[in-house]
């Protein structure tokens, strides 16, 4: 699918439907009230109450589209009114029947009828109505010459099988008790009423002769219409007349009433057929009744002429007429012509039915209102019971229209009425929504709450508008979400709901990029982090359908609210461990204390502050807790706080306070779902698929995880001359790195690959105006005390540049440790008598491997002034006898120290390697990552003073790990216990050096008749396998009981398998920081030994 929006050819003079349309005014004004989608035939015959709309001749003809099957109907019945005021014979038949669905015009035809034979003089226009236009002048001036057609109307709803009586309001109307007795009433008065008296009273059926007779008593034409049959012959089945019933009476005159119209055109009878219109209680009433219909059909069958009010492809066209006043052809023709071009020029984004040309027949032909609403109105919901066709659509689409005007600032881009515009906040649509959700026995209401309106704009669709209206677009989620409601409601042959082609083709707008409603749609599938919806099921091969049954995202939703304190903040920090990476400061998460950010020269630390501590809202002002943090340090908790002297060792990382919470919502989501994932069986039941859509959530949300962090972490402060500076950190890759690069890009640092930099820049930034010498730790401190001076990462750019200015600059190297010194080759001695080809120990030019940074190696600004300091450290030539003197001072000086012989230790002995052994425990019981933070810190202190005893560079020293030991205690230990022991028993790193010491107590109250203990001491594999945390017996500590447990866990590793700290903390930390509740108190043994000494890594 293409991201970007086709451009049609012309579509920037696309109208909307505000410029090309004119809604009638009961439309725009609302007015368009409920009982007017009530066409009611009897009221219209017989009462004063019936919606103008309908009662008023002009006005309805005005209203009404004239469809092929309405022309058909009225032209033959004025055709046969002229016949009969002309005593001319037609030759047509005189019974008519309106063949339709429920809901499909025929009730508004039978009105049609009727005006016709009332007040032809008030149709506007009858040759709109009536084909032939020489029956229409002839009707209308037969009727102006005195034709007055009379009229019977008998719907089968307005009356009971007991009175047939229509009209009480005509105070001289018989109590009728019959079809014949109250059409003879209605047509020709007390008269005609009187003429067929006792074939009322007795209920018998006057025959065919009778009614002929009756006819003929007057000059004018009868039209008699009859609806609702079948629901007065259910009545009349249970009327018993003798052997018989009303209902086979009735029939019995039906046949006799159709007979008497067989050649003439006096008596015309317009009916519906009752087996069509009443299907549901004719399928109830198999017996008598069902005969009783099936006769009736058969006899009308042999004599009707069959019309269809309304054919399919004239829905659109009676809608538009009845919704609008007026629509211009010019600005259809150009919306159609722009939305061709969508369809055509992206066909793989729509339906294949959506590019051929047929199509564009369908937008002119439907043009407002679009296709797939006439589609889903007519062909879908037509097929339920509690859906009558044109009248239900034109109710929800009056409504549709109603709501576009209103709302038109909002929708200024609006080419179609679409299905989005049946939106449920209307009470009207909301009424039959329900109703229809009844017809299918599904339940939406609830999805329509939750996920597309809220009294309150809580909706997920709404906060989903949000994101998009804020930014000049239009409210897609509330149009995918209720386009795919209305696709919802009906289950076609391959079941409910639809896919993104059609959906496109629904709703898609020639003003929004298509990228946008598949963005949109995504984040309502689940990808929102707000939006996600409750109750949307499907894609990936599914078709895209609400349900009753809430989805993943509910049930993710539910355990979040119920998620135990820290769970979620615990998957934060993991995450947050995972986004910031490896790199070249020393991370120090949470700092909270001077003290636990070491004031260190030769390490610098990326203090990456909690969330929780400080929050970033005007990036401008340096937050009170990180200056504290700059300026200070401190030996320990709470101890006293010192100038912090390292200042430009330290940066720090701050969260924006806008995008933290994003962040803490996704963790609490990644936490939900690995805790469903946890329980699956116990208190989650989950098929194949829905799991493996778990996982997919999983994945999703940690990725979303990891871009909320990068997102909130974007507040960089920075030492310079002046203060703190700031800058934004944004990051593609970790933010550890995108902090080193922004750094670089500020120049406040020197990355490790650096080559050596010049004398003027060493002088002007590192170098003590006015001294003659510096020791290199000298050296190297100053980039961490001065804060105009570049970070310096590694020490190996120093070593490279103070090896420069020896080799170029005139500088000079002394080596206390192997008494050497260099110099820069062709430089001159003027401080001595001695030649400085003389000196054993100098040499010229200097390579930066010999470079060391300690407090034994010193560079000077001269050679002169290397020579004046250590002069009597270096090795002269002397002549032959001075040489004699030395080799007696140096035998005197064997002597002194016991000589070469006798199995001394000697001077030349090497010294000892350095070893310094640390321990550090917790304070209190934690989660084991925040355990492992708490002894980091401990160990970083440590570490500090290990590195400040070591005669050389720290960099030589590595930490390793002796042991670790975990302690768990409490009511739930063995839980935490199994947990801990059946990841150690599994991991190759620390199976073989763990043991574990477990203990476990339950009794049954105070009296502690029933007692429980397990003692165990040995590999933690066993443990796990023999005794998992579900067969704790729990049942045992009832209300008066109780339990207690401890378990001890020693992770020791051998001698000569050196553990590397930081690794082996890092997996420690993956490995049990995994989805537990439970506390732990640790303590670990570190030994700081040289890297030379090290034998495993």
């Amino acid at each position: 699918m293409s991201d970007s929006k086709p451009t049609p050819p012309g579509e920037a003079n696309t109208q909307t439907i505000y410029d090309t349309c004119e809604p009638r005014q009961d439309v725009l004004t609302g007015e368009l009230a409920e009982d007017q989608f009530a066409a009611s035939l009897a009221d219209v015959a017989h009462s004063d109450d019936a919606p103008i709309v309908y009662a008023d001749t002009q006005l309805f003809f005005e209203k009404t589209y004239p469809t092929s099957g309405l022309q058909e109907l009225l032209t033959r019945l004025a055709t046969r009114f002229v016949g009969a005021h002309n005593d001319d014979y037609t030759g047509t038949n005189g019974i008519l029947r309106l063949d339709t669905s429920f809901g499909g015009g025929k009730t508004h035809n039978q009105i049609a009828a009727y005006h016709l034979a009332e007040s032809p003089s008030a149709v506007p226009d009858l040759s709109d109505f009536i084909l032939n236009q020489e029956i229409a002048d002839e009707y209308t001036d037969a009727a102006a010459l005195g034709l007055d057609v009379n009229s019977a109307v008998f719907v089968g709803t307005h009356v009971d099988a007991e009175d047939a009586r229509s009209n009480y309001d005509d105070p001289d109307a018989p109590a009728t008790k019959t079809m014949w007795g109250e059409m003879a009433y209605q047509l020709f008065g007390r008269e005609g009423y009187e003429f067929l008296r006792e074939n009322d009273e007795n209920r018998t059926p006057p025959g065919t002769t009778k009614l002929e007779r009756l006819f003929e008593r007057n000059d004018n034409p009868s039209l008699i219409l009859i609806d609702e049959i079948a629901a007065y012959l259910e009545q009349a089945a249970a009327v018993e007349i003798g052997d018989s019933t009303l209902a086979k009476q009735t029939n019995t005159f039906l046949m006799s009433l159709l007979s008497a119209t067989q050649n003439n055109d006096k008596i015309t009878v317009v009916l519906s057929i009752a087996d069509t219109a009443f299907a549901d209680q004719a399928e109830d009433v198999r017996g008598l009744v069902s005969e009783t219909i099936s006769e009736f059909n058969s006899i009308s069958d042999r004599v009707e002429g069959s019309i269809t009010p309304t054919e399919d492809n004239e829905i659109a066209a009676v809608l538009r007429h009845r919704l609008f006043e007026s629509v211009a052809e010019d600005g259809r023709d150009t919306t159609v012509a722009a939305y061709m071009s969508l369809y055509t020029g992206d066909r793989d984004s729509f339906p294949d039915s959506a590019a051929n040309p047929e199509h564009r027949d369908r937008l002119e032909d439907s043009y407002p209102i679009h296709p797939t609403v006439i589609d889903t109105l007519t062909e879908e919901l037509d097929s339920l019971p509690s859906f009558q066709r044109t009248r239900g659509a034109l109710k929800l689409l009056s409504r549709a229209v109603y709501r576009l005007w209103q709302h038109q600032s909002d929708y200024q881009e609006r080419h179609f009425v679409r299905l989005f515009d049946m939106y449920p906040s209307d009470g009207d649509v909301r009424s039959t929504l329900l109703r229809l959700f009844s017809s299918v026995d599904m339940d939406f209401e609830a999805a329509i709450k939750a996920d597309i309106f809220s009294e309150d704009g809580t909706a997920n669709a709404e906060e989903e508008d949000r994101n998009w209206v804020k930014n000049g677009h239009p409210p897609l989620g509330t149009h995918l979400t209720t386009a795919i409601l209305w696709k919802s409601i009906v289950k076609g042959a391959d079941g409910r709901g639809t896919t993104r082609r059609p959906l496109r083709h629904a709703i898609a707008n020639t003003e929004v990029e298509l990228a946008h409603y598949d963005d949109a749609l995504n984040n309502l599938l689940g990808e929102g982090r707000r939006s996600a919806c409750f109750y949307l099921h499907g894609d990936n091969g599914e078709k895209i359908q609400f349900k009753s049954e809430p989805n993943l995202t509910k049930l993710i939703d539910s355990v979040v609210e119920q998620l135990q304190d820290g769970l979620a903040r615990r998957h934060l920090e993991e995450a947050l461990d995972e986004a910031l990476g490896q790199g070249s400061l020393n991370v120090i998460v949470g700092p909270e204390e001077p003290h636990e950010i070491p004031d260190t020269a030769d390490e610098a630390h990326l203090c990456v502050m909690d969330f929780d501590t400080v929050t970033i809202t005007d990036y401008e002002t340096v937050p009170e807790a990180i200056q504290t943090l700059f300026k200070n340090t401190a030996s320990s908790s709470g101890g006293q706080k010192t100038p912090r002297v390292f200042k430009n060792n330290v940066v720090f990382l701050a969260a924006s306070a806008n995008d933290v919470t994003d962040a803490k919502r996704t963790a609490e989501r990644v936490a939900a779902i690995k805790h469903i994932q946890n329980n699956l069986g116990d208190q989650y039941e989950l098929n194949t698929e829905q799991q493996d859509k778990l996982g997919e959530r999983l994945d999703s949300a940690k990725g979303t995880l990891d871009q909320d962090i990068k997102k909130a972490y974007t507040h960089l402060y920075f030492p310079t001359g002046d203060g703190l500076a700031h800058r934004n950190v944004t990051t593609d890759s970790t933010i550890h790195q995108s902090v080193i690069e922004k750094l670089d890009e500020a120049g406040a640092i020197i990355p490790e690959g650096e080559d050596a930099y010049g004398v003027d820049w060493f002088e002007a930034t590192i170098w003590n105006v006015g001294s003659t010498s510096m020791t290199t730790r000298a050296i190297e401190e100053q980039f961490g005390k001065r804060q105009d001076a570049e970070i310096l990462l590694s020490p190996i750019p120093l070593r490279k540049t103070i090896a420069q200015l020896v080799r170029e600059d005139g500088y000079a190297y002394w080596d206390e440790e192997q008494k050497t010194g260099y110099y820069t080759p062709e430089t001159t001695l003027t401080a001595t008598d001695h030649e400085l080809d003389d000196a054993k120990n100098l040499h010229a030019g200097l390579s930066y491997q010999d470079v060391k940074l300690s407090q034994s190696h010193t560079l000077y600004t001269s050679l002169d002034e290397l020579v004046d300091d250590v002069g009597s450290e270096i090795d002269w030539e002397e002549p032959d006898e001075d040489e004699e003197q030395e080799d007696e001072t140096t035998d005197d000086d064997d002597e002194e120290t016991g000589g070469s012989s006798g199995g001394g230790s000697g001077g030349d002995d090497e010294p000892e390697p350095f070893s310094k052994l640390i321990e550090v425990r917790t304070s209190e019981p934690a989660h084991v990552s925040r355990a492992l933070q708490e002894m980091r810190a401990d160990i970083a202190d440590e570490l500090t003073s290990a590195r400040e005893e070591y005669d050389g560079h720290p960099d030589e020293l590595t930490p390793i790990v002796e042991g670790v030991w975990i302690h768990l205690d409490g009511a739930d230990a063995w839980k935490g216990a199994w947990f801990t022991a059946n990841k150690l028993s599994n991991d190759e790193d620390f199976a073989e050096d763990t043991t574990m010491d477990f203990d476990y107590e339950a009794n049954d109250g105070a009296d502690s008749k029933s007692e429980f203990e397990v003692d165990f001491n040995g590999r933690p594999e066993v443990f796990a396998s023999h005794l998992r945390f579900n067969m704790e017996p729990e049942d045992l500590a009832n209300p008066d009981g109780g339990r207690t447990a401890e378990a001890e866990f020693a992770i020791e590793f051998d001698e000569g398998d050196d553990r590397l700290y930081g690794d082996t903390f890092d997996h420690l930390d993956e490995l049990l920081a995994v989805d537990n509740a439970f506390t732990v108190t640790m303590h670990t043994q570190i030994r700081v030994i040289e890297s030379s000494e090290v034998t495993q890594v």
